[in-house]
């Protein structure tokens, strides 16, 4: 499975929580992620963005696409869609939750985006996971630890269904007034989250 790595601008104290990137990782930096990948000492195969959050020169032989900062898309957007015409099936977003909150409701967004077409991704820094769910079900395994929140963004999320967790779920209907999901924790077993009708986000502590 092909997987994009977005990086984006939002502050990482400890990178101590990144994964590995092999060589058939596709790496985009997003705008002013580059800080963190020069930091990290990885070299993207493409940056994007409009300049507006780069406080640092990209070296020149670094392939670019860049646009005005007058558009339609955030930086990360763009990189999701390149991201996904050059066949990626999975994606990983570091840099990309904290900082602005208009960005970060925007990055979510996009988790949204990717799972109504059955696409994988997660929004990671040193303290959380973010997952999205839509028409489908989210799995993990017993090795899972701590705490986690599910979310409705949907005015209604119809059959729900939680197992494995501490506090289950049959059928039930989350909405997105009512925040019914909080703090529920995994149980060190194998564990699901399930929506029939509706998109959920799926928050978990480190």
């Amino acid at each position: 499975m092909k997987t994009c790595i977005i990086f984006g601008n939002a502050d990482i104290s400890d990178y101590s929580f990144i994964r590995p990137i092999s060589a058939e990782d596709f790496v985009i930096s997003a705008d002013g992620g580059w800080r963190h990948l020069k930091r990290l000492g990885i070299r993207p195969n493409l940056f994007i963005g409009d300049m507006d959050s780069l406080q640092e020169t990209i070296p020149e032989d670094i392939k670019k696409e860049c646009y005005q900062p007058e558009k339609d898309d955030t930086d990360t957007f763009i990189a999701v869609k390149k991201g996904l015409s050059l066949g990626c099936e999975r994606f990983v977003f570091y840099g990309c939750l904290g900082g602005s909150l208009g960005h970060t409701l925007a990055n979510i967004q996009i988790l949204i985006y990717l799972a109504k077409q059955n696409i994988p991704a997660v929004l990671e820094d040193e303290n959380s996971e973010v997952y999205a769910v839509s028409n489908s079900t989210l799995c993990f395994d017993a090795s899972r630890k701590g705490k986690l929140s599910v979310i409705s963004l949907s005015e209604q999320s119809v059959g729900v269904t939680l197992t494995g967790l501490k506090y289950p779920l049959s059928d039930a209907v989350i909405s997105n007034d009512y925040a019914l999901g909080v703090s529920n924790e995994f149980l060190q077993k194998n564990s699901s989250i399930t929506v029939n009708n509706g998109d959920l986000i799926v928050i978990i502590e480190k």
